[in-house]
C-alpha cells in the first residue's frame, strides 16, 4: 500500500534515549495538504501457499509471518532527512563505540489519517541503510527503507 503524506500523518517513535534527547519521543510529518512525500509498506510473504505432490494431493499452508518493509520517500531538502541521517550515523557509531551510540536501534512507525485514526503500525523497525543521493538541477527524493518485525494494518 502507498499513501501520500499530504493527507496522512507519519510518526516515528524513538526507543533510544539518545535519539529522544535530540528529537523528542517522536517526530511527525505530513497532514498539511502540500507534502509531496509518501509512505509505503509491504509484507514479506503470501498468507497461503499450496504444496502438492506427484500423486495429486495437496495441502494449503498458512503463513502467519507479519514481517515486511516500509519505505518513506521524501524530498532531499526535507528536514526529515536530517533526522534520518542523525539516526543512521548514531546506529553506525554504535558498532564502533558502543558507549557513544544507541542502546536501541529500532523504531516504531505509525501512519494515521487526518482524524488521528490509526491506519498502519510498523513495530520493531530497523533502518536498512543509506539511500541513494542524486544531485542535479532540481531537487529529487530519497527513499528511506526499514525492515519491520511486525506490520499491522488496521481495518478501515
Amino acid at each position: 500500500m502507498k499513501y501520500s503524506l499530504s493527507s496522512y500523518i507519519l510518526t516515528i517513535h524513538f526507543k533510544d534515549q539518545k535519539m529522544r534527547s535530540i528529537f523528542g519521543e517522536k517526530v511527525s510529518v505530513g497532514g498539511q495538504g502540500s507534502f509531496l512525500e509518501s509512505f509505503s509498506f509491504s509484507g514479506s510473504d503470501n498468507m497461503y501457499q499450496v504444496q502438492g505432490d506427484s500423486m495429486g494431493s495437496y495441502v494449503h499452508n498458512k503463513n502467519l509471518d507479519r514481517t515486511g518493509q516500509c519505505s518513506i520517500t521524501i524530498n532531499q531538502v526535507s528536514d526529515l532527512n536530517k533526522i534520518f541521517l542523525t539516526f543512521l550515523n548514531s546506529c553506525l557509531v554504535s558498532d564502533v563505540t558502543p558507549n557513544e551510540g544507541l542502546t536501541d536501534e529500532s523504531v516504531t512507525i505509525t501512519l494515521s489519517d487526518a482524524n488521528s485514526k490509526l491506519v498502519v503500525t510498523c513495530n520493531d523497525c530497523y533502518l536498512k541503510g543509506r539511500p541513494t543521493l542524486s544531485l542535479g538541477g532540481t531537487a529529487t527524493t530519497r527513499t528511506w527503507t526499514f525492515e519491520c518485525g511486525e506490520i499491522i494494518e488496521e481495518m478501515a
